[in-house]
């Protein structure tokens, strides 16, 4: 969705300056290229998409990526990205978080399995992976920084701290061999393992157009022209 909305006024100092520019926004960053502009035009200092305020118009573009917008005149223009012929990321997302929540349970019963069993090569990777796990623990509990941290920022950091710090990438390649050692004593445990991995490349791989489209539009209205 594109939406008009008129800049504020600012003031700040030149770096490249476009000839004939005042008035105007001849790129993605203003006149100057710090997104800042200044005008004796009255325009609106505050505007609401969801209350309707000071919203000019509204276009529907197709999904694919957007550049920035240039005004010159009554003349807008930008780029996009169309879209690929390729699986939503709505339905990429929900094949990842099904192939995950499949091998997790898949998982969890092949190790509850493996634990009753008692095997002694079994028990020697557990116990590493959990003493692993004991002790990240700790070099978490005794970081300061970390323990400062927001819950949110706690998940984004844990996983810096996972690669980074030595705790971390012990509990890691714990963990790792724990599950290729599961993954192993099972065709079911790999078979959903590999589906798993699977739907996370595909996820985290969606393609990106290389063709780009110049849009002109009327800037009073909207229109394409």
């Amino acid at each position: 969705m594109l939406v008009f909305l008129a800049s504020c006024k600012q003031e700040g100092g030149s770096v490249v300056k476009i000839a004939n520019s005042d008035n105007q926004w001849p790129i993605s960053g203003g006149p100057d290229g710090s997104y800042k502009i200044k005008t004796d035009l009255q325009v609106p200092v505050q505007w609401s998409v969801r209350n309707n305020e000071n919203i000019k118009w509204k276009k529907s573009l197709p999904a694919g990526g957007q550049s920035g917008i240039a005004v010159w005149d009554d003349k807008l223009f930008f780029t996009i990205n169309p879209p690929l012929d390729t699986p939503a990321f709505s339905e990429l997302q929900s094949n990842y978080d099904e192939a995950k929540s499949n091998y997790d349970t898949i998982y969890t019963e092949e190790l509850s399995f493996l634990r009753k069993e008692g095997v002694s090569a079994f028990e020697t990777v557990f116990n590493r992976k959990n003493t692993a796990h004991n002790l990240f623990e700790v070099f978490l509990l005794s970081n300061e920084n970390y323990q400062k941290l927001s819950s949110e920022k706690k998940k984004t950091n844990y996983n810096r701290l996972l690669n980074k710090s030595e705790a971390g990438r012990m509990f890691s390649e714990a963990n790792k061999n724990l599950i290729d050692y599961v993954n192993s004593k099972s065709d079911r445990v790999l078979k959903s393992y590999n589906q798993f991995q699977q739907a996370e490349k595909a996820l985290k791989t969606r393609p990106v157009g290389a063709d780009i489209v110049l849009y002109c539009m009327d800037a009073n209205t909207g229109e394409t022209l």
